[in-house]
């Protein structure tokens, strides 16, 4: 067999660097300000807008009792595919129109062409002649009854920004001066989150009060830009009340599923096998906690959902060492209990460390790619299955030694009690005082055996 890694030696050492570590993430969460909590759980207005130039614009005909010029306001669906490929239309009586944007030099080509389909809407342009229809930002909408709807484009490398943050800023303090911005993207993509707390609504879960704040804020940058000008890509709003019901459904499903765990690992291994995955599992939560607080991650149901994710990859790479450690019971009886344990987890090493870099080499273009909540998921997942691996090796494994050495070492008190002489006689006493790894599991019954203890039990009830 390979070299066996001595990792229950440093035991103490690792316990000590994970509550250096976790109470000096949750110290400088307190020192700064606290945790960023999502709307998730405190309420308020999450909206993400873009702010670009507006290539043309369109409307529905007037309602006619000509078959031609039906107002079919409310059916027609214009979609620009996201790869500015194709703009498709379409309409009442399933009439569908595709136009391949590359066979259009200039938006002006392009608005000649729609305009001699006798299509049910008008246009008007307003962009300048050189844009290309390449440029146009994919969107999927229906036509807005009485209403334009405006297709926005990219602006070309080089150019001017048509807004700057500090100016968005500023213009987001003349109505909420609490609201917080972040940019989305690379800063000529212009896309901006917006936040609101929920302190904007004053009575119950009054959900308009943040909707009407969303038009606002959208009908003011269009005074600064023009009309049109802003993108609403997506936006999420939640009043107080059912924020703090979110809170608690998922504080309460994660007691669930510890608890379960606990149950099955009881059932499955041994109770203390499963007090200590628990610590474990407490150990991967407390740690991602402590992060995304020192770090001002957001907090919302995707960093709970990754806590739940991480909470069973760590128990399934506990459960790994654990089955080795069972077998190896079986196996190499007669080996210090210590022993077993770091034979045990070097046996399952290459397995674990694999596992992990595998999966977190997976999850690491969620990072750098995605925005919003899926990056505040991989960022969790990542650290966690970090986390959850060092706690499988150092945490739950040791915690299961220290564990049996306890119950072992009291079993021989009752012994020396009960019969006067540890098990083994005089040589394991000195086997017994002379190191860590001490407990010899397979010497426990050589001098005294389950037999005698039993005799020994019924002469104490007959006294």
């Amino acid at each position: 067999m390979k070299t066996v890694i001595g990792f229950t030696k440093v035991r103490f050492l690792m316990f000590a660097m994970s509550i250096i570590v976790i109470a000096g993430g949750f110290v400088w969460t307190y020192l700064n300000n606290g945790y960023n909590l999502g709307i998730d759980f405190k309420g308020g207005l999450s909206q993400q807008i873009q702010i670009a130039p507006v290539a043309f614009s369109i409307k529905a005909l007037s309602a006619s009792g000509d078959a031609g010029t039906q107002n079919f306001a409310s059916v027609i669906t214009f979609d620009v595919s996201e790869t500015n490929e194709t703009l498709t239309y379409t309409y009442a009586g399933g009439q569908k129109t595709t136009v391949k944007l590359a066979d259009y030099e200039t938006i002006d080509l392009l608005i000649a062409f729609l305009k001699n389909q006798k299509a049910p809407f008008t246009i008007e342009k307003m962009a300048e002649t050189t844009v290309s229809p390449l440029q146009l930002i994919g969107f999927k909408a229906q036509l807005p009854e009485d209403q334009k709807l405006y297709f926005n484009y990219r602006l070309p490398e080089g150019s001017a920004p048509l807004s700057k943050i500090d100016e968005v800023r500023g213009l987001l303090d003349e109505i909420y001066s609490k609201a917080t911005l972040q940019t989305v993207g690379k800063p000529d993509a212009q896309e901006y989150i917006i936040r609101v707390d929920a302190d904007v609504v004053k009575a119950g879960d009054d959900d308009s009060v943040l909707d009407q704040l969303s038009k606002n804020i959208v009908t003011h940058f269009e005074s600064k830009y023009g009309e049109g000008t802003v993108i609403k890509k997506a936006q999420e709003s939640l009043g107080p009340g059912l924020a703090q019901y979110l809170a608690t459904g998922s504080i309460f499903a994660l007691v669930i599923a510890i608890g379960l765990i606990l149950l099955w690992v009881t059932i499955r291994f041994q109770f203390h096998f499963a007090i200590a995955a628990i610590v474990a599992l407490v150990h991967d939560g407390l740690f991602i906690i402590a992060l995304v607080g020192a770090l001002k991650v957001e907090i919302n149901t995707a960093t709970i959902a990754a806590i739940l994710t991480i909470i069973g990859y760590s128990i399934n790479d506990t459960i790994v060492v654990y089955d080795r450690i069972r077998e190896n019971m079986t196996l190499l009886k007669g080996t210090q209990f210590g022993t077993l344990i770091d034979t045990s987890i070097t046996q399952s090493l290459s397995r674990t460390t694999i596992t992990a870099l595998t999966t977190i080499i997976a999850i690491i273009p969620l990072y750098f790619l995605g925005a919003g909540p899926v990056k505040d998921f991989a960022f969790c997942m990542i650290f966690g299955i970090i986390a959850g691996t060092y706690s499988s090796i150092f945490i739950a494994s040791p915690i299961v030694m220290i564990w049996h050495k306890t119950i072992n070492r009291k079993m021989l008190d009752k012994d020396i009690e009960m019969f006067g002489r540890r098990p083994g006689g005089e040589e394991q006493e000195r086997t017994d005082s002379s190191g860590d790894n001490s407990s010899n599991d397979s010497a426990s019954g050589a001098g005294i055996t389950r037999v005698q203890r039993v005799v020994s039990k019924k002469k104490k009830r007959k006294k």
